[in-house]
């Protein structure tokens, strides 16, 4: 078995919730989660409340709170995983803020194959061992990475709490 320094604990690929869901965390998940949005969703983060659109990713780390609804439809793709702190920095991705990368479709087949291996309960394949060199230059190639929230809008408090 090829060495990972990632590890899968829960994931799931283009994962419908109920409508108008909310996930509310407020000690976070215990482990990295990154997040493949398909749908908008009204995001709490420590700048403010905003509104994303579809293809936004977010990565929150250890400990962040998460506070995220649908506005509608909630379908997104989604790792949880665990990996040590200087290997998630070394993948030069905004942490804890939403951003826009241009390769939404290869990172949702590089999550599918996450999740296929994680259904077979390989939680240490080689999709894993791949995700960070086949899918982390396609955020490098993303030129506006660095402007997070070019859709941002103002957002009434979500009222009811999820999972």
């Amino acid at each position: 078995m090829a060495r990972t320094l990632m590890t899968v604990n829960y994931c799931n690929f283009q994962y419908f919730n109920r409508d108008c869901d909310r996930i509310y965390r407020p000690g976070g998940s215990g482990d990295y989660l990154f997040l493949l949005l398909h749908s908008e969703m009204a995001f709490r983060l420590p700048e403010g409340a905003f509104q994303n659109r579809p293809g936004a990713c977010i990565l929150y780390t250890p400990g962040t709170p998460q506070d995220y609804q649908a506005l509608r439809t909630f379908k997104n793709s989604y790792v949880h995983f665990s990996a040590p702190e200087d290997f998630v920095k070394s993948f030069c991705l905004p942490e804890n803020t939403l951003f826009y990368p241009e390769a939404v479709q290869e990172i949702d087949r590089q999550i599918q194959a996450i999740h296929q291996a994680f259904l077979r309960r390989d939680r240490y394949c080689e999709a894993l061992n791949l995700f960070p060199t086949k899918t982390m230059p396609l955020f490098w190639r993303t030129p506006s990475r660095k402007s997070a929230l070019p859709y941002s809008l103002p957002v009434k408090s979500p009222g009811r709490s999820g999972r």
